[in-house]
């Protein structure tokens, strides 16, 4: 339950006292059969609300209270005793999750005679926004790959919200805005195409309330990069390959496309938009076209000294041409090589690089077919870590041409300084040239100017450019450059500057001026989160070459109850005046739009409608009509299909009649699917008249790991590495050799912090950099084995170091130590004895204890904590053995002192609170009894009101019937230490009996907490998940690494429970604690196993 909000408690109070102006004349209106003007209050779900009446024209009496209210409303108040003078109280509460709203309510009270007096009220429900975003667990992607990923959306609130939709990364979401109601949920999908460097990537899903635009919730998805690695250690390559043909035939001008649309804005099909772009030159060109692209690479690394690969790609363009690159790279100690051919081989380029010592030596040898024949060209470079070098180049042909430089760059702070000399020559000519640069960079811009001069061509040029590295909320970025080519000056000057405060307003402006004139741009786009909805007012405005153009556009965002209008209006300039007004309203998979647009091509007029499910069949219409100067033209088309998954088909079905044409028939049909992960196909066909166009097209992407051929790593330095060979046996009679008859032993180690697991002889070798290494036992099988401190093992360059490892089975014992309540029993002392020993430990800040490293036999366990708080139970018998090396033993003390709720009995008050000491903003309930007084008065005297004070705002109780009064309280949410409260009944404005209490609050205790039970489980060994949450809930879950959720039921108090398998993967786990979709806490526990 909620607390009474600030203007409930205060309009209560004054209710109840008859202070309210007119109050008088508002009771009497009761004594009418139908009151005319209802009573207007204002609740947040949960609340219990007190409505007082005071009818002084009815005879005092019992009445029966009926009302008419929405499901799950409770009337607390069934029959009311009218006291003298005609005052009642009438109890109501709110379910948590009321709907947000006004509700019109109608309290009928029949007397005994009756007779009736209906009383109207509205309740306005305070809305309470919120929701829940629940992305797939991580993935792994391969380089290149497109992916698409389903993301859940929950309305957690009680009121229905548009959610705007946003995706950080390399990916977009479908759709942006989703409008759901209380407790509605709906997937949006998350379209991701590989694209980043690195070997892992995220997507960050953001969300908005429009409800409450403070309202923000975000969900991240990580995602792993790279091809799944090859069985084995050692060096390894990964190939990929990509296969994208396409065969098409098309007859008739291809459609153009219209400007793309401002991103941020909702639109829909249909509503009114810029005038398409230019005719397509293709034109009426038909006939049977081919083309699409194939590309292969395979890198890594070649051995443990040296990296590199290759890679080819080709592909064919529209006119028939093809273009095609190939790169090959090799990295072996100080040499790099790197070889790039194009266009057919009739581009080459081989490179070298060389570093020893300071210097670092280049050469270049370069191959170019152009039209006047083959050209060949060398060079070479050196340069010293001072920044100084010398280079040379030679280009053998007609008339042939020398350039000989010497330079230095060095980088000083901030500064990078260039300068370089060089003679040059072509055929008998001689000449020389200068290049200077300098770059500068600091927090705030980057700067960068540069100076060319060459002689023998008569050119130099001279360019400045300056950009701020900051992008909000400003951004600013200024280039200049200044040329002569032989006499002729050219000059160009230009800048672009961005301006974003919020993400509500951004804008741009793009100018420049030079040689060719001038050009501008400026571009805006503001959104205004108003109540009924949102606005957005975007547009651009070009000017280039003496021709103007650009457009505006004002569109709505309207939430309605079951879904989203949209209002559009365009106005723009190109050539002439156009402009254009449309509508559309979307509701989940369902959409409909139209729009009138009036421009220098005539009148236009669009209808579109369409239901587009994530799966399932999908429908699709539209409808167009343009009337220009050479008459009357319209066209309708539909289609239909069904899509699920990766795969979608469809038909389509269309008719048009053009001015001047004879009307034509459409149909076709299309298909695509994704068959594998790394293969997706597509085919269309539609025939329109006479014309007939096709296309049919896939992509595959195949990938893998492969280990590097032996002969290839001993080619290139082979591995430098030595080997470890691990022995592993059970040391049976302890004396640390291995004796005939003692078997191996299959376990987890660790040698260096990197895994080893031996097999059932327990042997396991791992090639390792030469060096000491640590051998330890894994952490998860500490639990069943023990083994005594190794000394370094000293691995040497291709040599075999053995180690003998003498291991024990061993045992442990744990548990949890817990009071009655379920509190942890902290510094408590456990001791374990046997035949061999005794072992102790301490329970620790959750009252986990554990004993491990114990031999297989029979031991007693015994329990010591502080006699003057606990009761400790009887020593326990356990039995290790190898079938049960792993007991859990929980163990509940009995408390010596007692916790006791207040229970005052003093004058005509009792007082019931709990028994247990809360955290620090808790809700908890009030049960107050009004007895009549003892003793010598002379007439019991019957409270009108029961008030909690001490409290920041008095707490009103409500009266559920005869003499008992009850609520629910919020402790101060910065409440430290014991809250003493005052507890007040009224008689109209006296004070007629009161009593204290104390409120036990411990600031240390979480508001929600989670226990897993053991502590240490086996895989698949059951978990018992104990919560504890204080405050009012819907749902306790919990969810695991993985995105699993689990439902945890109600138990006895607070407390919630289930149970959950564990993993069969041993190590750490974490569970969270989600209360109502939101996480509150988070317990870790281990598997143990063996392999």
């Amino acid at each position: 339950m909620r607390p009474l909000p600030a203007q409930t408690l205060v309009l209560t109070a004054l209710l109840g006292l008859g202070s309210l102006p007119g109050g008088a004349g508002w009771g009497a209106a009761q004594t009418s059969p139908v009151q005319s003007a209802p009573a207007r209050l204002e609740a947040l779900p949960g609340d219990f609300l007190t409505l007082p009446l005071r009818l002084p024209d009815q005879p005092p009496g019992t009445y029966r209270v009926t009302a008419t209210l929405p499901r799950d409303w409770a009337l607390l108040t069934t029959e009311l005793d009218l006291a003298a003078g005609g005052a009642a109280l009438l109890a109501l509460h709110l379910p948590d999750d009321a709907a947000a709203g006004p509700h019109d309510l109608v309290f009928t009270l029949t007397g005994a005679g009756g007779a009736e007096v209906r009383w109207p009220v509205t309740v306005v429900v305070a809305a309470q926004p919120n929701f829940a975003l629940t992305l797939p667990d991580p993935a792994q992607v391969r380089p290149g790959e497109r992916r698409t990923f389903t993301a859940r959306v929950t309305n957690l609130g009680n009121a229905r919200d548009t959610l705007r939709l946003s995706v950080e990364g390399s990916a977009s979401v479908t759709p942006e805005r989703l409008t759901l109601g209380p407790g509605e949920s709906a997937e949006v999908r998350l379209d991701y195409t590989q694209s980043t460097l690195g070997n892992a990537d995220t997507l960050t899903l953001r969300a908005q309330s429009s409800v409450d635009p403070a309202l923000r919730r975000e969900g991240l998805l990580t995602l792993s990069v790279g091809t799944p690695p090859a069985r084995g250690g050692g060096p390894q390559l990964t190939w990929s390959a990509t296969l994208a043909p396409e065969v098409s035939r098309e007859a008739g001008a291809r459609a153009t496309l219209p400007r793309d649309p401002v991103t941020g804005v909702p639109t829909l099909p249909g509503l009114p938009a810029p005038p398409a772009g230019g005719a397509d030159p293709v034109g009426d060109a038909a006939g049977l076209s081919w083309g699409g692209n194939f590309g292969v690479g395979v890198g890594g690394q070649l051995s443990d000294y040296a990296s590199g690969g290759v890679g080819y790609a080709a592909r064919r363009l529209d006119d028939g041409t093809w273009r095609d690159d190939g790169l090959a790279q090799l990295d072996w100690g100080g040499l790099s090589v790197t070889a790039r051919s194009r266009s057919g081989l009739s581009q080459l380029d081989l490179g070298a690089e060389y570093r020893r010592g300071d210097y670092l030596y280049g050469v270049s040898v370069a191959r170019d077919v152009g039209e006047g024949g083959v050209t060949y060209g060398v060079g070479g470079r050196v340069s010293h870590r001072s920044g100084l070098y010398l280079s040379a180049t030679h280009t053998f042909g007609e008339p042939g041409a020398n350039a000989f430089g010497v330079g230095w760059t060095r980088a000083l702070g901030a500064f990078t300084p260039t300068l370089e000399v060089s003679a040059l020559r072509l055929g008998a000519r001689w000449g020389y040239g200068v290049l200077e640069r300098l770059d500068y960079e600091n927090a705030l811009l980057l700067l960068r100017q540069e100076y060319r001069f060459d002689s023998l061509g008569q050119q130099q040029q001279l360019s400045v450019q300056v950009s701020s590295r900051q992008l909000e909320p400003f951004g600013v970025s200024v280039g200049a450059s200044v040329s002569s080519l032989g006499g002729v000056w050219r000059y160009d000057l230009g800048g672009q500057a961005t301006y974003r405060p919020d993400e509500h307003f951004r804008a741009a402006v793009q100018a420049g001026y030079g040689s060719g004139g001038f050009r501008a741009r400026f571009s805006a786009l503001k959104q205004w989160p108003l109540a009924v909805g949102d606005l957005y007012l975007g547009g651009q405005a070009d000017y280039e070459g003496g021709q103007l153009s650009g457009a505006a556009q004002l569109t709505a965002a309207l939430p309605q109850p079951s879904g989203e209008l949209l209002l559009s209006g365009l106005v723009g300039y190109a050539g002439g005046v156009y402009a254009g007004a449309g509508a559309g309203y979307l509701r989940g998979p369902f959409s409909v739009a139209g729009s009138v647009q009036y421009g220098a091509s005539g009148l236009r007029g669009t209808l579109s409608a369409a239901y587009r499910p994530e799966r399932g069949l999908y429908l699709s219409a539209d409808y167009r009509l343009d009337r220009g100067g050479l008459g009357l033209g319209q066209s309708v088309r539909g289609s239909v299909g069904y899509g699920r998954g990766g795969w979608s088909a469809g038909a389509l079905l269309g008719y048009s009649r053009a001015p001047g044409r004879a009307a034509e028939l459409s149909y076709g049909a299309s298909a695509t699917g994704q068959l594998l992960p790394t293969l997706q196909v597509q085919a269309s066909a539609e025939r329109t008249g006479s014309r007939t166009r096709f296309s049919v097209g896939g992509r595959f992407t195949p990938s893998g790991a492969v280990r590097t051929p032996d002969a290839v790593v001993a080619l290139f330095g082979g591995r430098n590495a030595g080997t470890l060979r691990l022995r592993a046996f059970e040391d049976l009679n302890r004396n640390g050799a291995r004796d005939a008859g003692e078997p191996g032993v299959a376990s987890r180690f660790l040698v260096g912090g990197q895994p080893l697991s031996t097999d059932a002889a327990g042997e396991a070798s791992l090639l390792l950099t030469p060096g000491r290494y640590e051998v330890g036992l894994d952490g998860d099988v500490l639990a069943q084995f023990l083994i005594p401190a190794l000394p370094a093992a000293e691995v040497k360059w291709r040599e075999t170091v053995s180690v003998e490892v003498p291991v024990r089975q061993v045992g442990s014992v744990q548990g949890r130590l817990t009071d009655e309540g379920g509190r942890p029993v902290v510094g408590a002392e456990v001791r374990l004895a046997g035949a061999v020993g005794e072992h102790g430990a301490v329970s620790d800040g959750a009252g986990y204890y554990r004993l491990s490293g114990l031999d297989f036999g029979t031991y007693t366990l015994t329990l010591q904590a502080d006699p003057a708080l606990y009761r400790v139970p009887g020593p326990a018998p356990l039995t290790l053995a190898s079938g049960e090396a792993l007991l859990t033993h929980d163990a509940v003390l009995a408390s010596n002192a007692e916790l006791r709720g207040v229970e005052t009995e003093g004058l005509s008050l009792r007082v019931i609170l709990p028994e247990e000491a809360l955290p620090p903003g808790t809700t908890l309930p009030v049960r107050v009894e009004v007895d009549p007084a003892a003793g010598g008065a002379a007439q019991s005297v019957a409270a009108e009101s029961v008030v909690v004070e001490g409290l920041p705002t008095p707490l009103v109780l409500r009266n559920t019937g005869g003499n008992v009064w009850e609520g629910t309280l919020t402790l101060p949410a910065d409440q430290q230490t014991p809250l003493e409260v005052q507890i007040v009944a009224r008689q109209g404005d006296r004070r007629v009996a009161e009593e204290r209490a104390l409120l036990l609050v411990d600031p240390a205790l979480p508001a929600a907490s989670l226990q897993v039970a053991p502590y240490n489980a086996l895989p698949g060994q059951v978990l018992t998940l104990r919560a504890v949450v204080y405050g009012a809930v819907t749902r306790v879950q919990v969810r695991d690494a993985g995105g699993r959720v689990t439902d945890l039921s109600a138990g006895p108090g607070r407390s919630y429970a289930a149970e959950l398998a564990a993993p069969a993967s041993p190590g750490s786990h974490t569970l969270t604690l989600l209360v109502d979709g939101e996480p509150r806490a988070e317990a870790a526990y281990r598997v143990l196993g063996r392999p």
